[in-house]
């Protein structure tokens, strides 16, 4: 390897340099130049650190043949060339200085014109080059001042300011601040902003492996905005997230389409869990309902996690000639403020209970509700989504479903999709009953394909539960999934 070339722990590539001591004065008594090349291919590398090699070596010979005011000399002698595809050439003219500058200049246009030939580009290289110095002085000056701003401080006032403008609501501002945290505990809450850097980012992002990769990247792009913020207000010269390379969730998200066959329905509602009421018995101090409702009405009505777990009491119908959710944003009567708001407004919707639902005893549990939320010990929680897809998961693993980073609770609204593509069911109805349905939920299904992008929701209850609910049907045993009296 080229001795101005080196990598990371990473794998990355880097332009390396020692400055020579007696020109160290000159680049703020730096040691070193280190430049990332942004490139894990040495193919790639060595040509564009050879790029650097010949503008740092043009910079050296430049500040040679100045006049040093506090020796009272001119530097001269053996001048020597690094060519950027790795030969070295010594220019000797003796006291001729003019033809060796000369002979220099040849070698360096040679050089250059074959750079251009293969497309490297050397002036834009050069530029970023000159900018990396920059931000590199102006991280140099503002770090280790008194009234740098923290990250924690920092994060903390944006939070405040998102609040202040009503852009996010408190339960969003509630997930940021957990995205801060984990960069808090891993990198210190009293860290400079200055300090931080793309390799110290992408480190941390690769601390978030053990999530999923769309988990991984929401995380980056909440701290990121905070970055973002600082840049666009002067206190930080550049983003350091914008040199991490993130993983694509492509091949993730094919995966999260993936729903429960016949035998994991099986598994999970002609268990004991169910049928012997061990659910009553688990190893949690705090025994909810919530454990016991989230599966058979995911199943029965298509609708999310979030949408479930932050259901109302007062938004269950059950006194209707066909009883139904009525699923909505939340708003405060004194504020006029939007309490809580569903995914988008295709969310909005009226869905038709099942008859199942009502046997396995679901009006009766609704009616000896006292709360405002159906279940209330679930949203009392901090992150509410988070702590029952923590509990949920767990369970759906002890009934041998679960498999990661491909079926979890939200398969149960692909499994719910499914049923009904197997009924022939018209789309128009069953985007009514689930809402959004993205093409990725549908492009399993043939018969829907067509009609990706199609969200009629003017249909009555009535008209749904005929044409949706009472035509899904799952060859699996209900009959011991009995809300205790």
């Amino acid at each position: 390897m080229a001795n101005y070339l080196c990598q990371n722990r990473h794998g990355t590539y880097y332009f390396r340099c020692v400055i020579p001591f007696a020109y160290r004065k000159y680049f703020k008594n730096k040691r070193e130049i280190r430049y990332s090349l942004k490139t894990d291919s040495k193919k790639v590398a060595l040509p564009k650190s050879r790029l650097y090699r010949v503008w740092l070596d043009r910079t050296f010979e430049d500040l040679a043949t100045m006049h040093d005011d506090d020796e009272g000399v001119v530097r001269t002698g053996l001048m020597t060339h690094w060519g950027m595809f790795g030969d070295k050439t010594e220019i000797d003219h003796g006291d001729d200085k003019d033809k060796e500058f000369e002979h220099v200049e040849k070698l360096k246009d040679k050089d250059f014109e074959r750079a251009i030939r293969l497309n490297l580009k050397p002036e834009e290289i050069i530029r970023l080059q000159s900018e990396a110095s920059t931000k590199s002085e102006n991280h140099n000056t503002m770090a280790g001042s008194n009234n740098a701003p923290t990250w924690d401080d920092y994060c903390e006032k944006y939070l405040a300011g998102l609040l202040r403008a009503k852009k996010i609501r408190e339960e969003t501002a509630t997930e940021y601040q957990a995205s801060y945290i984990l960069l808090s505990n891993f990198a210190g809450a009293d860290r400079q902003l200055v300090e931080f850097d793309a390799d110290l980012m992408t480190d941390f992002y690769e601390s978030l492996s053990t999530r999923a990769i769309s988990t991984q990247n929401k995380h980056l792009t909440r701290i990121s905005s905070v970055f973002k913020w600082a840049v666009s207000r002067r206190v930080i010269p550049f983003n350091p997230i914008e040199g991490v390379m993130t993983l694509n969730d492509g091949e993730r998200k094919q995966d999260k389409r993936e729903m429960f066959d016949i035998d994991d329905l099986k598994k999970v509602f002609e268990s004991d869990y169910y049928s012997n009421n061990t659910w009553r018995r688990r190893s949690f101090r705090v025994r909810t309902p919530y454990t016991f409702w989230m599966f058979p009405l995911a199943l029965f009505t298509g609708a999310r996690m979030s949408e479930l777990l932050l259901l109302e009491t007062a938004n269950v119908h059950l006194d209707e000639e066909t009883p139904y959710l009525d699923l909505l944003n939340e708003i405060d009567s004194v504020t006029g403020e939007e309490i809580k708001k569903l995914k988008n407004n295709n969310s909005i919707r009226q869905i038709p209970i099942s008859d199942t639902l009502i046997e396995m005893g679901f009006a009766n549990f609704v009616r000896s509700s006292r709360d405002k939320y159906l279940f209330p010990d679930i949203v009392k929680k901090a992150t509410t989504t988070d702590a029952g897809q923590k509990v949920l998961s767990g369970r759906l693993k002890k009934f041998d479903v679960w498999v990661a980073n491909s079926r979890s609770f939200h398969s149960f609204r692909h499994t719910f999709i499914n049923a009904a593509a197997l009924s022939g069911i018209d789309l128009k109805y069953l985007s009514a009953v689930t809402g959004h349905l993205s093409k990725e939920e549908l492009v399993e299904q043939k018969s829907y394909r067509e009609m990706a992008s199609t969200y009629l929701k003017d249909y009555s209850v009535e008209v749904l539960k005929a044409e949706v609910i009472d035509k899904l049907k799952f060859d699996v045993d209900f009959s011991g999934v009995k809300w205790p009296k």
